[in-house]
């Protein structure tokens, strides 16, 4: 992941439904703070992940831990070259 604005302090993944355990900033394995916002029907949850307070942005890779439940979702991954944009990756749930 890339961080393109130094006043972005949070990212925010789309989810189908996960039990997230963990979640690390690489590299480093630091532990960062992570909540799952409200279920909105089929279409899933936020999950918002705190970077750290003096993060120095740049490039960053995130290590999620989690399991599935009864209710989820796979989760699936578009290479830059296959979005729009051509430059960021973007990860998605199948519903």
């Amino acid at each position: 992941m890339t961080q393109v604005s130094p006043s972005a302090k949070v990212v925010v993944l789309d989810s189908g439904s996960p039990i997230i355990d963990s979640v690390q900033l690489l590299p480093g394995n630091q532990e960062l703070e992570f909540s799952m916002g409200a279920s909105v029907g089929d279409i899933g949850e936020a999950v918002k992940i705190s970077l750290p307070e003096k993060f120095a942005g740049g490039d960053f890779k995130l290590r999620i831990y989690y399991t599935t439940g009864m209710k989820a979702a796979a989760f699936n991954w578009l290479d830059e070259g296959d979005t729009t944009g051509g430059k960021m990756p973007y990860m998605y749930t199948m519903c």
